[in-house]
């Protein structure tokens, strides 16, 4: 898809749609899937990024890419203009989680599942937090969120390797 003749919104979502679904195992071809993501990623940056759901791919698309300085002012931006957005928010608290950043993911964690409201119990809101109790080597409460995640989805290969 030659990203020039679609909107920044597509190319960002697009790059995001590429990289998960590589760092999830659902690509058949991860290298060349993160590849064309990355490069997706390039086409939205050449283009507006002033939308605060582009800054949002954008910045869920660098969290993923481990880029989590890049994805933090993505967010931020993101989240500026439209407070309201539980997904911005839960990718804010996994960068800051990468960060070494504790106090200030758990409190993105917190606020992602107030404004998701019934969603907050879905697999996702649980992993991220329990990938960061991880990376503070908190392993005796993340071990059985992510088993409780497993529970719910158990084709989540992420969850399932970790």
């Amino acid at each position: 898809m030659a990203c020039a003749m679609y909107s920044t919104l597509v190319c960002a979502a697009y790059a995001w749609m590429l990289v998960s679904s590589a760092i999830n195992g659902w690509a058949e071809d991860t290298c060349g899937t993160l590849g064309e993501g990355t490069t997706q990623l390039r086409a939205a940056l050449d283009l507006d990024t002033s939308d605060p759901l582009t800054q949002y791919y954008i910045g869920a698309t660098y969290c993923y890419t481990g880029q989590w300085g890049k994805s933090v002012r993505f967010l931020q931006k993101s989240l500026k203009t439209n407070p309201h957005q539980p997904n911005a928010m839960l990718h804010m608290g996994l960068s800051r989680g990468f960060f070494g950043e504790y106090e200030q993911a758990y409190e993105c964690f917190d606020n992602a599942e107030r404004m998701a409201a019934g969603e907050a119990a879905s697999g996702p809101y649980s992993w991220y937090r329990g990938i960061v109790l991880g990376l503070e080597n908190r392993y005796e409460e993340a071990i059985p969120i992510v088993a409780h995640v497993l529970e719910i989805m158990p084709r989540y290969a992420t969850a399932r390797v970790t």
